[in-house]
């Protein structure tokens, strides 16, 4: 209270002094101090009357702790700052009381934080020397497990490669036929085992172990040759014995294939066709197919010879009829020879079989030329480098594919040609009995035709047959042989055919009709039969890809049979050996008839006999020359036939004694006029037309000479009459030309001759 008091007074008596002071300080400063003008607005203010102010002091007394409403007067003015002042202080104090606990919290917390952080410290240094510790363990920690990782992907290459170059166990199993096996595959532990069937996992095994000794191959060009060279050599130990227990398996299979309709195993193809790796082992195989296919066709064909087949008769009743008693055994073989093939053919898994013409592979896919190496450098220093090996890549690939197709291709060609020797081998069994039966029917009597169809039907087989098999085969030689043999019997029939025709007495008889005698007729009968079979066989042998000639002579095989030249050459001679004498009979004939006073008749029996043969012959190939050569001869007769009929046709007509006249006229040296000639006087000329006249009225064929009737072809008794009509035509033109020439001295000429040339040739 004293220190508020104190200050109440000491404010009053300053305010006092500066009151009293202040009209001097402001006299003597002046109005322009600023301090002073404010001292003197603070002086004058009247805090009174000031609303603002009544407002605070009311609120004092709950400012200053007193009670009731404050007083505006100057002891509460004066005691107000000490007031304020107290409760101030008294504020400050309740203050700092209050934060006392909250400085000695924070004290214990500053306590607690220097400890954690003091803790915090040496947990720094020990880590720090823990990390200067570990530092080589994680070090080292980090090395193993790089290690461990790189171990890891060598172990996984090492399980990839022995599951790439190496047999599992149960594949080892499969391939030596028992637990026993082991990995060097030589010797199973027991025989059970290895004469098992085989299964799928077999021949999966086997496979598998063909790869892997064809992969070594690509590691005896890398750095690890020495792994190839041990996994080559125990996988080759393991494909011996698997190639040995397939071998057994597939011998014991083939000699089970002696049923007469056998089925081959899928499974025994499969072996053949691994066989294939082993020519030897495949050819042992064949021969007991061979061996036992043979029995079995040889079984089935004296079979069919003595007993028959279902619904069927045994071909030995026929042995009297050659033709199909030998037809009836060859298609037997052929049937044999189809069925065989195709067991063959399924037995090694090769395509159906093709004509030998056409066996020709697909051809392969063309590849692209492969440039030099100064090429392939070149175009690797011009162009990219990237480009350069990429093209040597794909080069590359396109030699390895064309290797294969070629490979393939050989490979297809070797299977064809041991499927023809093994159908040889069974067929051979087959010879005998049939080389028998065959020169049996060689020494029976048999006609003319039927030896020429039994040639035909031979050649026929022998170009059938040897479009399947090799043309080293026994059939085919022994067919060859037969043919030959027909082929020479039948010309010797032919032959002396041919000389009984010759020698034929009654061949001059042609009859009262002119037509060609018996002998003939027989000759060309005989000859349209063989004919009309040659077209037939050689129609199946067409079909068959090889059929021969007919049969006709010659050493060749099958290949005759595509030979046109060949086989017409052959037939020319079967022609010329037959009309060659027939021609030269017929020339008798008619020079017999001609020499008795009928020359007209030796003429047309001749066109006759030459017309019988033409029209036989025309309607078969490989006659075309005969055909021609027969033409010429008609048309010489023709021609001697149409000067007959045309000197006939002129004194039939009247004109032959007035063409003589006229021509005796020529030849003379007289110059007299034609009228004056003997027998051309206008009244001589017209008496001689009058039988023209009767000719016209009557009709062109009572020009004809009657033997002209007798004429066989119409054609050419056209072609007589036609031609004879042209001469008369041309002579009555040359008649009526002079007796209308002024120079004859014709009295009306009209009356003598009034039809022109075109009107009379319009009326013939």
């Amino acid at each position: 209270m004293s220190v508020g008091g104190e200050s109440q007074a000491t404010a009053a008596t300053g305010s006092k002094a500066y009151a009293a002071a202040s009209p001097a300080g402001s006299a003597a400063t002046g109005t322009n101090n600023p301090l002073a003008r404010k001292i003197q607005h603070v002086l004058s203010a009247r805090f009174e009357q000031d609303k603002g102010m009544l407002t605070v002091m009311k609120s004092l007394p709950a400012v200053t702790g007193g009670g009731g409403v404050a007083e505006n007067n100057l002891r509460f003015r004066r005691n107000l700052r000490g007031k304020v002042e107290a409760q101030s202080l008294h504020t400050h104090v309740e203050f700092l009381r209050a934060f006392e606990g909250v400085h000695e919290a924070l004290e214990g917390a500053a306590v607690e934080v220097r400890a954690i952080n003091e803790c915090c410290d040496a947990m720094e240094t020990r880590l720090r020397a823990a990390s200067s510790q570990m530092a080589l363990l994680i070090q080292e920690t980090n090395g193993l497990q790089a290690e461990a990782q790189r171990l890891r992907k060598r172990t996984q290459l090492t399980h990839a490669f022995m599951a790439c170059f190496q047999l599992s166990e149960a594949e080892r199993d499969a391939l030596s036929g028992g637990g026993g096996g082991g990995s060097g595959g030589g010797g199973g532990s027991g025989g059970s085992g290895r004469n098992d069937p085989l299964t799928e996992d077999f021949f999966a095994a086997l496979q598998r172990a063909q790869d892997i000794h064809s992969k070594c191959k690509v590691l005896l060009r890398t750095a690890h040759q020495r792994a190839g060279l041990e996994i080559m050599e125990v996988t080759a130990m393991q494909l011996e014995a698997g190639f040995e227990r397939l071998y057994r398996w597939a011998q014991a299979e083939c000699r089970a294939l002696s049923r007469d309709y056998p089925e081959v195993p899928r499974l025994l193809q499969q072996a053949m066709r691994h066989l294939c790796d082993r020519p030897v082992l495949l050819q042992y195989c064949l021969e007991e197919a061979c061996q036992a296919r043979k029995t079995a066709v040889v079984r089935a064909f004296l079979d069919a010879l003595t007993r028959g087949g279902p619904g069927s008769r045994p071909i030995e009743v026929h042995s009297h009829d050659p033709l199909r008693y030998v037809g009836d055994m060859l298609a037997w073989l052929h049937e044999a020879l189809a069925s065989e093939r195709e067991l063959f053919e399924g037995l090694l898994g090769v395509r159906p079989h093709r004509r030998r013409a056409s066996r020709v592979l697909a051809p392969p896919a063309p590849s692209l030329p492969t440039p030099a190496p100064r090429q392939l450098s070149a175009t690797a220093a011009a162009g990219d480098g990237g480009d350069a090996t990429a093209a040597a890549q794909q080069q590359q690939q396109q030699q390895q594919q064309q290797q294969v197709l070629d490979n393939a291709q050989a490979l297809e060609e070797s299977l064809q040609a041991r499927v023809e020797g093994a159908t040889d081998a069974v067929l051979e069994g087959c010879c005998r009995p049939l080389q028998l039966r065959l020169q049996q029917v060689l020494g029976m009597r048999c006609e003319l035709v039927t030896l020429h169809r039994l040639s035909g039907l031979v050649q026929f087989y022998v170009g059938t047959l040897g479009g399947l098999l090799p043309p080293y085969a026994s059939v085919l030689a022994l067919l060859q042989t037969t043919r030959e043999a027909v082929s020479g019997a039948f010309f010797v029939a032919l032959r002396e055919h041919a000389d009984r025709v010759a020698a034929t007495p009654d061949v001059v008889a042609g009859g009262a009709d002119l037509s060609p005698p018996s002998s003939i007729t027989f000759t060309m009968t005989l000859l349209r039969q063989m004919l009309s079979s040659r077209d037939s066989t050689f129609g199946m042998g067409g079909a068959g890809g090889g059929g021969g000639m007919g049969g006709m002579g010659g050493a060749g095989g099958g290949g005759m049979g595509g030979d046109d030249e060949a086989r017409a050459a052959e037939f020319a001679k079967v022609l010329d050996v037959m009309l060659t004498p027939l021609l030269a009979s017929c020339t008798a004939a008619a020079d017999a008839l001609a020499a008795a006073g009928r020359p007209t008749d030796a003429v047309i029996f001749r066109i006759n006999a030459l017309y019988a043969m033409q029209t036989s012959l025309a309607l078969y190939e490989f006659t075309a020359d005969w055909v021609a050569r027969l033409d010429r001869l008609i048309d010489q007769q023709t021609a001697l036939l149409v000067s007959q009929q045309s000197a006939h046709a002129l004194a039939r007509a009247g004109l032959a004694e007035l063409l003589g006249a006229m021509e005796s006229r020529a030849e003379g040296a007289g110059a007299a006029p034609l009228s004056s000639v003997p027998g051309l006087e206008p009244e001589s000329v017209r008496l001689a037309l009058l039988s023209f006249d009767e000719v016209l009225a009557a009709s062109a064929d009572a020009m004809a000479m009657p033997q002209c009737k007798l004429l066989l072809s119409s054609r050419l008794r056209n072609k007589v009459l036609q031609t004879s009509i042209d001469v008369v035509v041309d002579a009555y033109g040359r008649l009526f030309d002079a007796v209308h020439d002024p120079a004859n001295h014709y009295p009306d000429p009209w009356t003598v001759m009034p039809r022109t040339r075109d009107q009379v040739k319009m009326v013939l």
